[in-house]
């Protein structure tokens, strides 16, 4: 096991120390009733049972404590070869995205659709989420906990980012910056948008080229009405995917997408040899439920047959 924030820990112990000392919420008060063996005072058996509530608060407080340290366990991977690639989708959540194509869905709703398809087949690979429109944030880095990452994807609507711009070039270096310090040396961006840059600071084209110079491929993927004639958008796409060593693609519906997602994948080999890796699994869950359920206790009988009077 490994403490990923040790520090925390240690300001939340000094913060109870401090509140201990104060004598608030800890201190003892002067009177029990409702216990029939604390007619003539307690002892033994009896006075451990009566300490039971504070027992169970410092527990839950200790508990918490280590939650907020972050304890972790590690699987060491063997060095060989192993499937699995590191992903990051770049999704359009400009308002442009609510307009509905073919089959009577939103192109957003198209590419969400299609996105979680995709990420259920991956299982090997590591993807993260970044969504833009007139400015880009990481929804979620990269991870192999797909079962949250499809969570968050379907929450994603259009509104989560300000503006109703598309900034493709910012998207594009957010995804960048998630992929540089991966560990496979299959690093790929999907870019999933149905136009043009709008906003944003950074030209497309550049944000490629910065992309091709840390070893990561965008793979474009237009969005769009079946038939429609190229967009001026559409060339901008090819561009950056030809200066990254990517591939540019058109789709419409959540069938079109999905086939598009899995022949970008036949595309880009899966195969690494790597050195012994270790993956983290974080356990600050655990300790949170268990801290809840002492400190809901520990109320429960402060309320009831511990009650104390003043």
């Amino acid at each position: 096991m490994r403490i990923e924030e040790p520090w925390l820990g240690l300001v939340a112990l000094l913060l109870l120390m401090a509140r201990a000392a104060a004598g608030s919420f800890f201190r003892p008060r002067r009177m029990v009733f409702s216990l029939p063996f604390r007619k003539q005072g307690a002892a033994g058996v009896g006075r451990l049972f009566l300490q039971l509530p504070l027992t169970l608060r410092w527990g839950g407080v200790v508990l918490l404590v280590i939650a907020l340290m972050r304890p972790q366990v590690e699987r060491q991977i063997p060095a060989g070869v192993q499937s699995g690639r590191d992903i990051v989708i770049a999704l359009d959540i400009s308002r442009s995205m609510l307009e509905i194509d073919a089959g009577g869905e939103s192109r957003l709703d198209a590419a969400k659709k299609a996105a979680l398809r995709f990420v259920a087949d991956r299982s090997q690979d590591r993807i993260g989420l970044v969504v833009f429109s007139e400015s880009a944030v990481t929804r979620s880095p990269l991870t192999r906990d797909h079962r949250t990452l499809g969570f968050l994807l379907e929450q994603v609507s259009v509104g989560d980012v300000s503006g109703s711009g598309t900034a493709v070039g910012p998207a594009v270096l957010v995804a960048v910056n998630r992929l540089r310090s991966a560990e496979s040396p299959e690093r790929v961006v999907i870019l999933l948008t149905d136009g043009e840059q709008n906003a944003g600071g950074v030209d497309p084209v550049t944000a490629a080229s910065i992309a091709a110079e840390h070893g990561v491929r965008i793979h474009a993927v237009s969005t769009g009405v079946p038939g429609e004639p190229d967009r001026r958008g559409d060339g901008m796409l090819r561009e950056m995917a030809a200066l990254s060593g990517g591939g540019f693609f058109r789709a419409s519906d959540p069938g079109d997408l999905l086939t598009t997602l899995r022949e970008i994948i036949v595309q880009d080999s899966g195969r690494m040899q790597h050195d012994p890796l270790a993956e983290r699994r974080e356990l600050y869950p655990l300790f949170l439920l268990g801290a809840g359920l002492l400190l809901a206790a520990a109320l429960v009988m402060d309320s009831t047959r511990f009650r104390r009077l003043p």
